[in-house]
Formats: structure tokens, C-alpha cells, sequence
């Protein structure tokens, strides 16, 4: 089986979910941001900080690894944004500072990009400042965005700016300082109207069962909600190893109903509780098969399988 972070990248590539994570996130789930506008953009970040350092050796190349990471297009095949996505499983201390690494790398790419182009097309510029940075005054960078998805139940108990990380005694030495924010979405600040109504992917529906981790009651509910009912096969997958998780998946198909897959989760913890009894009594497996065959409805090789894995348990 895919450990989380696998699936939880796999998850998060796709592009209708990724769109959907910054509509909720931007526009408050308002379809501003469309799949199709969506491009790859390759996402190991390879950053040499321009300029040298004191000692007038150049700094070391730096690299990081995004999760998900796309340019939304115009019409016009022109980049207006970058997004990138983080996934957390438990919260992360240091989270604002690697999420600034993670932005500002990415905009000293784009100086080094424009500044290439402008020595390649020997393009002095028009004044000083131009010709000492070679990052002319009229050039612009494209906004980077990076939001971070957590993964799990409960609050985010870990700093959530820069300025919860600094070590400061007095209030008024934050002036001059700036903050760097973390963009989060949590379950756990997830409302059933929000992730119903915002969202258009399985994403709202995955998080609001992660919200309800440990409440047995709340999932049965959800399962028979209409609006959180059908999950694609895969995203129930997900949730299985997220929650820790039994639920039954409808293999032959692509969509699951969470109905069936409570129900299934019943019926077995049936079937094993009637094995278990049966055999404190010492009776023999192959009456036992027979038993929960006519008691359960079950073929002969349903109930062998039963067996097999109350065996191994």
C-alpha cells in the first residue's frame, strides 16, 4: 500500500483538485481558477542566490521540492500566477520559514531569468540602478502563492507566521520586521456547509471526513449525506490510510458509494465477532463456514476468505 505522502501528492497533482484547493482558498470557491488553465512547472527548484556574499564567493546552489506546483495561463498562453501546493500530515514548526524559502527561490528564478535575457540580448537599460542589477525597473515578476493542506484531525498547533517563530521581548521591536504568513486549509476549520457548497472536487468531501476522524456516528451521517456520499474510488483509497481506515472500495468502478462501504465495514466486524464466538466454543471451521454462509448470505469462497484473515489476525 502508498504510504500518505504518496497518495497525498498523487491527490493534490490533479489539476481539477489543485484548482479547486485555490478557488476555496482565493476566491471563496468561486470558479476563478479553471483546470485547463493550469501548466506543470517542473517542481524541483534549483536557486544559486545571485550576487556573492561578504567574501565574494558565490553561494551555494540551494534545492527544494514541491509537492504540486502549476502556472495558471490567460487565454493568451501567459502566465498571471504561480501556485504551489504543501501537504502536511502533522503541523510543522518551522512551516513559515520553509514556505518563505520555498516563494522567495522561486522569484530569485524569475530575476535570474530576466536578467539572462537581458544580458543575452545586451540590453544595458536606461538608467544606473538597470545596468548595476541587470533587473531592469519596468521588469515585473509573477506573483507566487503557496498554500499548505493539512492532512489531519484537530488543530494546527504550530506557528502559523514568521513573527510566532522570533524571539522578541517587546512588541515594538516587530517594527521594521517583516511577517511571512502561512495560507492553510484544515479540516478541523471546515464547516459540512463550506465543503459542501466551495468546493467542486472530492477535496471538501475528503477533508470533512478527516475533520470527523474518530466519530463513528458523524461518519455514518456523512455516508449518507447526498452531498458527501460518492467519492471517487481513489479518494477513498486516501482516506483509508489517513484514518487508518477500513473502508470497503467498489474496485470495478470508479466512484464509491460511502454507504456501501460503512455497511461493508459493519458486516465484517459481524462476521468476525460470530467466528470468534464459535471458535471459544471450539467448534469445528468447517461448521463455522457454514454457519456464517447461511447467516451472513455468503459464498463458500467469501467465507473461506473470512477464515483466512481471522486466522491471521
Amino acid at each position: 500500500m502508498a504510504d500518505t505522502d504518496t497518495l497525498t501528492k498523487q491527490f493534490v497533482k490533479d489539476k481539477e483538485v489543485f484548482a479547486d484547493a485555490f478557488n476555496y482558498f482565493l476566491y471563496d470557491g468561486k470558479e476563478v481558477i479553471k483546470p485547463e488553465q493550469l501548466k506543470v512547472v517542473d517542481t524541483t527548484e534549483v536557486v544559486v542566490p545571485y550576487g556573492e556574499d561578504d567574501t565574494g564567493i558565490r553561494m551555494q546552489p540551494v534545492q527544494k521540492i514541491r509537492d504540486a506546483f502549476y502556472s495558471v495561463m490567460t487565454e493568451g498562453n501567459k502566465v498571471y500566477m504561480l501556485c504551489g501546493i504543501e501537504n502536511q500530515t502533522e503541523p510543522h514548526n518551522a512551516m513559515p520559514v520553509r514556505n518563505a524559502l520555498y516563494d522567495f527561490m522561486e522569484y530569485a528564478a524569475q530575476i535570474q531569468e530576466a536578467t539572462k535575457a537581458h544580458r543575452d540580448a545586451k540590453n544595458r537599460g536606461n538608467v544606473h540602478q538597470d545596468f548595476l542589477s541587470d533587473f531592469h525597473r519596468t521588469d515585473k515578476l509573477v506573483p507566487v502563492y503557496t498554500l499548505v493542506v493539512y492532512w489531519g484531525s484537530g488543530e494546527w498547533d504550530a506557528p502559523r507566521s514568521l513573527f510566532e517563530m522570533l524571539d522578541v521581548k517587546d512588541e515594538r521591536d516587530y517594527y521594521g520586521l517583516n511577517d511571512w504568513k502561512i495560507n492553510l486549509i484544515i479540516p478541523e476549520e471546515l464547516t459540512d456547509e463550506d465543503a459542501a457548497q466551495k468546493f467542486n472536487s472530492d477535496l471538501g468531501k475528503a477533508l470533512i471526513y478527516i475533520k470527523n476522524m474518530g466519530k463513528p456516528d458523524k461518519i455514518e451521517q456523512l455516508s449518507t449525506d447526498e452531498r458527501f456520499r460518492l467519492l471517487k474510488t481513489d479518494t477513498v483509497l486516501m482516506l483509508n490510510e489517513i484514518m487508518n481506515a477500513d473502508f470497503q472500495v467498489q474496485r470495478k468502478d470508479k466512484v464509491t458509494d460511502m454507504c456501501y462501504a460503512i455497511e461493508k465495514i459493519r458486516e465484517d466486524a459481524a462476521v468476525n465477532a460470530v467466528i470468534s464466538a464459535l471458535r471459544k466454543i471450539k467448534m469445528p471451521d468447517d461448521t463455522i463456514i457454514e454457519n456464517i454462509m447461511d447467516q451472513f448470505k455468503l459464498t463458500l469462497t467469501e467465507a473461506k476468505a473470512y477464515m483466512d484473515k481471522k486466522q491471521l489476525d
